[in-house]
């Protein structure tokens, strides 16, 4: 858990407390996943309820020198409540390459990520007639948040089984040969969307198998003369 306190401006100077509780990860598709921090809100004795809140920001990995992992923002929208703390959940999406590069830099440490995080507070009908700034209040500041290597490693877990590697190989629509190979491809991406992940492998091997010898090589392509070369061939570089 990590509390926080922030200031904002309404009618005067109040605050605002923040609470992190432990975050989640979890799958969304193939490839790409949800790191999910629960929060909760209290700024009772500051502002009034029925006021929306909006949370953004970015969030970046800072192990060795800093990575930038993307942006974040609420799973939902956020309203204050009157009289007591209300929660919210703060989502970043990551892909399996950016959960790979955190890999690599932890090498099996804790780390730390930073959330630049951007809060406004919407209309409140109490301070209606005061000052603009009073009325439309916003702050920006940082947070750090730790994740202990067994922490991490529990999170991974959760997500072990979807983890995947996209490789991307141009193949033809028509009726040749390589056409072929690019249904198997096809299908075996299908395939792990569904979580049919032994299918798939079938599907990878049966493109292996078609490619035969009319999959023309990088060598040989690069042997054969520009202007003898097919439109998929000319894609290729030296």
């Amino acid at each position: 858990m990590l509390t926080t306190w922030h200031s904002f401006r309404s009618a005067g100077t109040g605050s605002s407390r923040s609470t992190f509780a432990n975050p989640t990860l979890s799958s969304r598709a193939p490839g790409v996943h949800r790191l999910a921090f629960p929060i909760e809100l209290d700024s009772r004795n500051t502002v009034t309820g029925g006021v929306p809140v909006t949370l953004s920001g970015s969030a970046w990995l800072s192990v060795v020198g800093m990575d930038w992992l993307g942006t974040w923002t609420t799973e939902r929208p956020v309203v204050t409540q009157e009289g007591q703390a209300f929660d919210a959940v703060l989502v970043l999406s990551l892909t399996d390459e950016q959960l790979a590069v955190i890999e690599r830099r932890r090498a099996g440490n804790d780390f730390r990520l930073m959330l630049d995080a951007n809060v406004t507070l919407g209309y409140d009908p109490a301070r209606a007639d005061g000052d603009q700034n009073n009325r439309w209040p916003a702050r920006s500041f940082q947070e750090s948040i730790y994740f202990y290597s067994e922490t991490w490693q529990r999170l991974l877990h959760q997500t072990a089984t979807a983890t995947s590697l996209a490789i991307v190989v141009p193949v033809p629509l028509d009726a040749s040969a390589m056409a072929k190979v690019g249904m198997h491809l096809r299908d075996a991406i299908r395939k792990v969307n569904d979580g049919e992940y032994g299918d798939a492998v079938t599907a990878a091997r049966r493109a292996i198998d078609d490619m035969g010898t009319s999959w023309a090589s990088g060598k040989s392509v690069v042997q054969t003369p520009k202007e003898q070369r097919t439109f998929h061939q000319t894609r290729i570089r030296e």
